[in-house]
């Protein structure tokens, strides 16, 4: 003990010092402004080849990130370099240093391209050619302590066909970079075309989605926002809500008083807001929470090793392998990952049964905090209980069947006398209110009782037999946690979505540990198994399907179980 306590200190010590510096870092700006213009070759609607026409519109906009079509590298179209002028344009204009990336139609050094722009400095950029002549330029940029992937391209101006195709293209290349993706782009199709239906099977449309919302701008005879003769220019963004939240959309006014415009398209721009509010904002933010620890709104393979107190994460976004000493081995800690400071990921921590502490380690900042709450013999059970987007501490009190929460933002207590002696808690938002509801599973009946935090009520539901598993999740991503079991003498999932309807599948066998959580961002839960005398995790992605990855040990607990 006395040897963790020394460890313990100097940990906590540097995770003070990265705290303030974290404080100060770039990432606290959580505005995110994206911008997409076709610029016509950098030719205005008069016919005159004009870069620094585009500047003001772009400076005054306030965007950080800029997606611009037909731009190009030393062709007959002023034979310069556009992309390096533009960058060189808008630092003179704005003061800031513009980062930027190119992808040329064809993979070329030189040609007509898709630009990326951006005042975030950039992580990673790649390029990849679509088929029929066209390209997407990618750049990762991290925002608020969120990486967003952020896509430009520019599709086939002729064919549907051909456009759907290279719709199927960008989405298989994208998948292999961590969400949140935005796409921003000429698709040079109109809303009503079929072939959008590809790119709003994955996708939201930024514009139409502010339109819906009442916070879409455009001008007066263009109250449709179109960006050419229609709206063919786009911002897509998750469909599945996570750390990025739309706030608006606008298309901009760019004729002079003589009517002229610098392109013969309009820029359109989108206003997301990323990180811990956008997390609050969201209402699957709890469903979404479970095991995320790069913030990516996926479940990351995470396990905790008891025997020494550390944690081994990988993280889904790519990142590098996340490895903790956070946690005393003679003492007999229960990890309880929890977002205890709201900014969208999964922080480590641990609930000490001999003294009835908290101890948490924030994942971004390193920042420590020890809260007391509870007493010997009380089963931790942390979840969102304010709806603030934080985790809160809270126990579940066999003895008496009560709940005690304690919010993480302001300190208040509350407790609710919800089960009775041998159920087991199932906390989760059953109600979709964005706040955790008290739950328990009565093994003795295999029944459900649920109570819900926007009214008070209570419900009773029937599902599960003797030796059942529970394994509670938001499967059919309706933003409402689902009562599930897992039946080991089959290896048998049970699922009763929130609708009432059911389902089963078969996945595992009778040793494994089932790990449900959403492996894939797509806002469902997905089926998943650990099996111990392998460390090997069985995932059953509702967008991906079946695949299988050693992680851990066999003595270990896997996160998402908890």
């Amino acid at each position: 003990m006395k040897v963790f306590t020394v460890r313990l200190a100097r940990v906590v010590a540097l995770m003070l010092v990265a705290a303030s510096l974290a404080a100060a870092s770039a990432h606290a700006q959580t505005a995110l402004k994206v911008l997409d213009w076709n610029t016509h070759h950098g030719v205005g609607t008069d016919g005159v080849y004009n870069l620094p026409r585009f500047i003001p519109f772009i400076a005054n906009s306030g965007a950080n990130v800029v997606a611009l079509n037909e731009v190009e590298k030393f062709t007959s179209w002023g034979n310069e370099d556009q992309p390096a002028r533009y960058a060189a344009l808008l630092k003179a204009a704005t003061g800031k240093t513009w980062y930027y990336t190119f992808a040329q139609r064809d993979g070329a050094a030189k040609g007509q391209g898709n630009l990326i722009l951006t005042t975030f400095p950039i992580e990673a950029t790649g390029a990849d050619t679509l088929s029929y002549s066209r390209s997407v330029a990618r750049a990762q940029i991290v925002v608020n302590g969120v990486r967003v992937n952020v896509f430009s391209t520019h599709l086939d101006a002729d064919s549907s066909a051909r456009r759907t195709q290279q719709m199927k293209e960008l989405k298989a290349w994208a998948a292999n970079f961590s969400q949140p993706h935005v796409f921003a782009g000429d698709f040079n199709a109109w809303p009503g075309a079929v072939e959008i239906a590809t790119m709003g099977a994955f996708a939201k449309d930024a514009w139409a989605t502010a339109k819906t919302n009442g916070t879409a701008v455009a001008y007066a005879g263009n109250e449709a926002g179109n960006t050419r003769n229609s709206r063919i220019d786009y911002i897509w963004y998750p469909k599945t809500a996570g750390p990025l939240v739309l706030k608006a959309a606008q298309v901009l006014d760019t004729r002079d008083g003589s009517g002229t415009m610098p392109s013969d398209h309009r820029p359109v721009m989108a206003t997301f807001q990323v990180g811990s509010a956008a997390a609050i904002a969201s209402p699957r933010a709890i469903a979404k929470a479970r095991a995320d620890f790069d913030g990516d709104t996926k479940s990351d393979l995470s396990v905790y090793r008891p025997n020494t107190g550390e944690w081994f994460v990988v993280p889904s976004s790519g990142t590098a392998i996340l490895q903790v000493a956070w946690g005393a081995p003679s003492l007999g800690d229960v990890p309880v990952a929890g977002d205890y400071d709201g900014d969208g990921r999964q922080d480590i921590a641990v609930f000490r049964m001999t003294n009835a502490t908290w101890y948490t380690r924030d994942t971004r900042t390193g920042a420590a905090r020890t809260i007391q709450w509870g007493t010997w013999g009380d089963m931790p059970v942390a979840g969102d209980y304010d709806g603030d987007g934080r985790t809160d501490t809270a126990v579940y009190r066999p003895g008496n069947g009560t709940w005690y929460a304690r919010s993480v933002s302001t300190g208040a207590g509350s407790s609710v006398q919800w089960g009775t002696a041998g159920d087991i808690p199932a906390p989760g938002d059953y109600d979709g209110d964005r706040k955790t509801d008290q739950a328990v599973y009565r093994p003795s009946t295999g029944t459900w009782y649920v109570r819900y935090s926007s009214n008070g009520s209570g419900a009773a539901y029937q599902w599960g037999a003797a030796g059942d598993i529970t394994a509670a999740g938001d499967y059919d991503g309706d933003g409402r946690t689902d009562c599930a079991v897992f039946r080991p003498s089959t290896g048998t999932w049970y699922v009763r979505h929130a609708t009432g309807t059911t389902a089963s599948v078969q996945w595992g066998i009778s040793i494994d540990v089932p790990v449900p959580g959403d492996y894939d961002g797509d806002g469902k839960t997905d089926i998943a198994v650990w099996r111990p005398t392998e460390a090997v995790w069985y995932l059953r992605s509702s967008t991906a399907g079946a695949s299988a990855r050693q992680w851990g040990s066999g003595q270990d607990l896997p996160i998402p179980s908890r």
